[in-house]
C-alpha cells in the first residue's frame, strides 16, 4: 500500500472520528489498531502539525480511560508522543482555538487543556517507561501560567508530580521535576499569597524535602507568602507540615533554616485560629528552636528564633512548653548585641517569664541575671527599666546571695556596673532602683554581699555623686 493510500485510508478514518457518534468513532479508533502499525505511525508522523492529527488525537480523549487501552502499546506510544509536543504553548493556541477549544476571553487567551489531560495522566500512570516519559514530559509541556496551576490541581497532576518525583527513571523523574520547578517558579514570580488551591499548598510542602535547593528556595517564598495571605494556617499547623518545618529547621543550610523560621514566625504572629499555636507547641519545633537559640553559628537566625519565642509566652501553655525544651537557657547564654529589637524582643520574654512567681529560682539557675545585667545597659529606656527593677525584685525575694556574687564584676561589669551606672544616670527611677538594690543587698544575711558592697570604690563614689546632687537640689541623702 503506497503513502496516497494510507492517506486516502486516514481520510476517510478521520471523518469517522468527526462523527457525532461514538460508535462511529470508536470504529474508526479500531480500525487504526487493526491496521499495519508501522505505516500507521508514519501517517501519523507524516500528517505533522496539522488540525486533523489534533482530532485523531482528541479523540482519543473521547472514549472513557479504559477504552485508551485498546490501541498497540508501539501506537500508544507515537500518539502520546504527539499529544506531549502538542501541549507545547505555541501549539496549544493554533490547534485548540481551531476546534473552540481554546476561547478568547477579553481579547487574551484562556488556556484549557482539559482535553489532554486525561490521556495523558493516563498513559503516565502506564507501566511502559516511554510512555511514562512522553506523557510526563507533556504534562509539564501543559504547565505555561497561573490557570495551567489551577487546573493542575484541581486534576491530578500535580499530586502525579509528587508521586513520581523520585521515581526510578531518570527522564521521567526530570520532566516531574521540571514540571514542579514551573509551578513553583509561576508562583514565586506572581507573588501569589492566596486564591490557590489547596492541593497546590500540599504540592509545595512535598516539594521542601527535594535536594534541589533552589527549587526549595522558591517554594519556600512561596509558602511564606501564603502563610502571609492567611488562607492555609490550619494546613500549615497540621503535623505534617509541622515536621516538614522542623526538619528544615535542621538543616546546615542558613538561608533554608531562615526561610523557615520566617513561615513559623509569621503563622504564629496573627494566628486566626488558636488551635494552630497549640498544634505548632505540640510540634518539635520549640525543641529545634532551643537548639539555633544555643548554637553561636546561627546569629543571624537567632533573632527571629527569639521573637517566635516572644509570640509563644504570650500564653500558660507556651511558656510551661518553652520552659519545659530548655529555651530560657538558651536565651540567659545568648550574646546580646547592639540591636535594640533583640533587646526589646529578649526583655519582653524575660519579664513574661518572671511575672511566674514558680519559675524565678529556675530562671536564676539558667543564669538569668547575667542576661538581665546586659540588658540593663540598653539604649532603649524601657528595656533599661525593665531589667533594672527585675534585678532589684530578685535580689528582694532571695537571701542567698551567691547567685548575684556570681556575676558582681561579670559579664559587662555585671551587678557593680549595672548598680553604678543606674547611680550615675541621673534619672530619679534607675536612680532609685539602684539605691534600693545596695539596700537589700546589705540587709541580706550573706556577709559576702555586703564586703562586696562595701569595698567597692565605683558605687560608693557614685552614691556620693548622687548624694552631691541630691544635697544641691534641697534634699538630704546618707550614703552611710
Amino acid at each position: 500500500m503506497t503513502n496516497d493510500d494510507h492517506f486516502l485510508n486516514m481520510a476517510l478514518i478521520l471523518r469517522e472520528l468527526k462523527s457525532e457518534s461514538s460508535k462511529n468513532r470508536m470504529r474508526a479508533a479500531m480500525t487504526i489498531t487493526k491496521s499495519n502499525i508501522s505505516g500507521t505511525e508514519r501517517i501519523i508522523d507524516n500528517l505533522g502539525a496539522s488540525v486533523d492529527r489534533v482530532l485523531l488525537f482528541q479523540s482519543l480523549g473521547y472514549t472513557s480511560s479504559k477504552d485508551l487501552t485498546i490501541f498497540d502499546a508501539s501506537l500508544q506510544y507515537t500518539t502520546i508522543r504527539h499529544i506531549a509536543s502538542l501541549t507545547m504553548t505555541e501549539f496549544k493556541c493554533t490547534f485548540l482555538m481551531a476546534y473552540g477549544m481554546y476561547p478568547v476571553e477579553n481579547g487574551r487567551d484562556s488556556v484549557k487543556t482539559s482535553v489532554l489531560i486525561a490521556p495523558l495522566i493516563f498513559f503516565a500512570r502506564s507501566p511502559n517507561v516511554a510512555l511514562q516519559q512522553a506523557a510526563t514530559k507533556g504534562l509539564s509541556n501543559l504547565i505555561v501560567s497561573k490557570p495551567d496551576v489551577d487546573i493542575a490541581a484541581k486534576s491530578g497532576i500535580l499530586q502525579l508530580f509528587i508521586t513520581f518525583f523520585n521515581a526510578a527513571d531518570l527522564g521521567v523523574r526530570g520532566n516531574c521535576v521540571r514540571g514542579l520547578k514551573k509551578v513553583v517558579k509561576i508562583l514565586y514570580d506572581a507573588k501569589v499569597n492566596k486564591g490557590i488551591d489547596v492541593r497546590v499548598f500540599y504540592a509545595l510542602s512535598a516539594v521542601l524535602d527535594s535536594p534541589l535547593q533552589e527549587l526549595r528556595y522558591q517554594a519556600l517564598g512561596v509558602l511564606q507568602r501564603l502563610v502571609e495571605g492567611g488562607e492555609f494556617e490550619i494546613e500549615f499547623a497540621q503535623p505534617q507540615s509541622l515536621a516538614v518545618f522542623h526538619r528544615l529547621l535542621c538543616e546546615v543550610d542558613q538561608f533554608i533554616v531562615r526561610l523557615s523560621m520566617d513561615c513559623i514566625h509569621t503563622l504564629v504572629m496573627n494566628p486566626k485560629h488558636p488551635t494552630t499555636r497549640v498544634m505548632l507547641l505540640a510540634s518539635r519545633v520549640p525543641e529545634q528552636l532551643a537548639v539555633l537559640l544555643s548554637s553561636p553559628i546561627y546569629g543571624v537566625i537567632q533573632f527571629s528564633a527569639v521573637k517566635i519565642v516572644r509570640n509563644l509566652v504570650d500564653t500558660q501553655e507556651g511558656i510551661q512548653v518553652i520552659v519545659k525544651v530548655g529555651i530560657p537557657a538558651a536565651l540567659a547564654k545568648l550574646q546580646l548585641k547592639d540591636d535594640e529589637a533583640l533587646q526589646i524582643a529578649m526583655d519582653d520574654i524575660f519579664m513574661r517569664l518572671l511575672k511566674q512567681n514558680g519559675l524565678k529560682e529556675q530562671l536564676l539557675e539558667t543564669g538569668i541575671l547575667r542576661s538581665l545585667i546586659g540588658l540593663s545597659a540598653s539604649l532603649d529606656y524601657k528595656v533599661q527599666l525593665n531589667s533594672s527593677l527585675a534585678i532589684r525584685n530578685l535580689s528582694c525575694e532571695f537571701v542567698d546571695s551567691r547567685r548575684f556574687i556570681d556575676v558582681w564584676d561579670a559579664p559587662e561589669g555585671g551587678i557593680q556596673r549595672f548598680l553604678t551606672q543606674s547611680l550615675a544616670s541621673k534619672d530619679q527611677f534607675l536612680e532609685g532602683i539602684a539605691a534600693s538594690t545596695i539596700t537589700m543587698f546589705q540587709q541580706a544575711r550573706d556577709p559576702a554581699m555586703r564586703d562586696f558592697i562595701a569595698r567597692s570604690d565605683a558605687i560608693r563614689q557614685a552614691l556620693k555623686d548622687m548624694a552631691s546632687r541630691c544635697e544641691q537640689a534641697g534634699m538630704v541623702m546618707d550614703v552611710d
